[in-house]
């Protein structure tokens, strides 16, 4: 199901209730479909002012995703952190860096410059078995489930 399918309602009310706005009265807060005209550009998600048309119409193609819920504790680790990156290498492990990470020849996560924050996130403490080989930024993953 595309996010155009599952959104479909709730898109067709706001072009509705709005029918005289120039263009596509749609934006996006949060990953949700919103009228435009009650964000400003730099809230939403769409983030290209002169591209929005465009990217409003490759997201209503997108595979729809069903919103994380996170435990108790990954809310928690999110929040303390407060900002940074989190990743999980090859070995399974999650790692946690300020800066933002690259991958190297091997295909493991490293920062490009000496992080003295970096470590491994204990999995006795926090799991996030969402995070596949990939980066999240942390303050990201508090706005995608809020």
């Amino acid at each position: 199901m595309t996010n155009g399918e599952f959104y479909r309602t709730t898109i067709l009310d706001i072009i509705k209730d709005y029918p005289n706005l120039e263009g596509i009265p749609v934006g996006l807060k949060n990953g949700m479909p919103i009228l435009c005209n009650s964000i400003g550009c730099g809230e939403c998600d769409l983030e290209h002012p002169s591209f929005c048309t465009v990217k409003l119409i490759e997201w209503l193609f997108e595979e729809y995703k069903t919103p994380l819920v996170l435990t108790y504790r990954q809310r928690l680790f999110c929040e303390l952190m407060k900002s940074g990156y989190i990743v999980r290498n090859l070995t399974g492990d999650l790692h946690y860096f300020s800066n933002e990470p690259v991958r190297d020849e091997q295909n493991y996560w490293n920062s490009e410059i000496s992080d003295p924050h970096e470590f491994i996130v204990s999995t006795s403490l926090v799991e996030f078995p969402f995070m596949l080989l990939e980066i999240k930024r942390l303050n990201k993953i508090l706005i995608e489930i809020n």
